[in-house]
């Protein structure tokens, strides 16, 4: 199985050691640790699915009227509200009007920088400086262009994935930023959600969640 999690930081964290995670001093829904039991207790047969949808690039009329009305509308979760996504928005080719049209229908509009540059060198050597300017520059587009609230633009993803070492969890800490989907990680179990506090044993640069998801 191939598992895609929101964060990586067992080889980006620095520090006095932490205590070991354990269910006394970590306790859900706050912190959770990395494991791959089921929370609960559950039987597997019990578990509900959890579905996460998202989506990169520009917000279009054509991707509205193509994919977005037929696979986002008219469907809602078993407890009766509607079913929603996260989109990962660039500037090149997005139409404002209908991101802030998506974002009042309740889904979630996140950054993906403003260039989307196509050298993955240059987002694997990018300086916290260069970084915040991708980001937080396509944050202020999106309230400007967008009429979004900043304070709802709280996730991030890097495109192709790709991280700048700590410069990326720098930024992030700057500027308050809460969930990134990053790092491709391979493993045959299935890992449950987690947070950050207790991740290598060691003091890291901030506190995320991490939520496995299904890549296969």
């Amino acid at each position: 199985m191939r598992v895609l999690f929101l964060l990586s930081l067992l080889a980006l964290c620095h520090g006095a050691p932490r205590d070991v995670c354990s269910d006394t001093n970590c306790a859900r829904p706050s912190c959770s640790c990395f494991s791959t039991a089921i929370p609960g207790g559950l039987d597997v047969k019990d578990v509900p699915q959890m579905v996460m949808l998202t989506y990169d690039d520009a917000i279009s009329q054509l991707l509205y009227d193509d994919y977005y009305s037929k696979n986002l509308f008219n469907r809602q979760n078993p407890n009766g509200c509607n079913i929603s996504a996260t989109f990962f928005t660039t500037h090149e080719y997005n139409e404002y009007h209908m991101t802030y049209q998506m974002y009042r229908q309740g889904h979630e509009i996140a950054l993906h920088s403003i260039t989307h540059k196509s050298d993955i060198d240059y987002w694997k050597e990018a300086t916290v400086e260069e970084l915040t300017a991708e980001y937080i520059g396509q944050r202020d587009i999106l309230t400007k262009f967008g009429l979004l609230p900043a304070e709802a633009l709280k996730g991030v993803r890097s495109p192709f994935l790709q991280l700048a070492g700590d410069n990326s969890f720098e930024w992030m800490k700057q500027n308050n930023i809460e969930h990134k989907p990053e790092i491709d990680y391979w493993k045959d179990a299935t890992v449950e959600e987690l947070t950050t506090e207790y991740i290598g044993q060691r003091d890291i640069l901030t506190k995320f969640g991490l939520l496995p998801v299904d890549q296969t």
